[in-house]
């Protein structure tokens, strides 16, 4: 998702940390890219402090956003529990039972 930050905080290679205000970002599974006037930058998630929102109607899209991932991943949760299949009990050790027959 691309939205506009008012700010965020990230820790550089060398530890320290750095605001970046008032740009353009998006969210994605590796981290966040942000944009400047000449460059574009990927963030890792490990590296990201803090973001910041201010503007009430980029609120209100971030937070349907994380709303819906929660959901999805919460069914896809269910989804696996129901493909989960019972094991079936091993048997004692039967010398005429052949495992390779199955």
């Amino acid at each position: 998702m691309q939205v506009k930050a008012a700010s965020i905080w990230v820790t550089n290679p060398q530890g320290e940390s750095i605001e970046y205000t008032d740009v353009p970002v998006l969210l994605s599974d590796w981290g966040v890219y942000i944009k400047g006037d000449d460059t574009l930058t990927l963030i890792t998630w490990e590296k990201v402090t803090e973001i910041k929102w201010t503007d009430m109607k980029t609120i209100e899209r971030v937070w349907a956003e994380a709303v819906l991932e929660s959901l999805e991943d919460m069914m896809d949760e269910l989804d696996f529990e129901d493909e989960v299949e019972e094991e079936v009990p091993a048997k004692a050790d039967d010398p005429t039972d052949n495992p390779y027959d199955n």
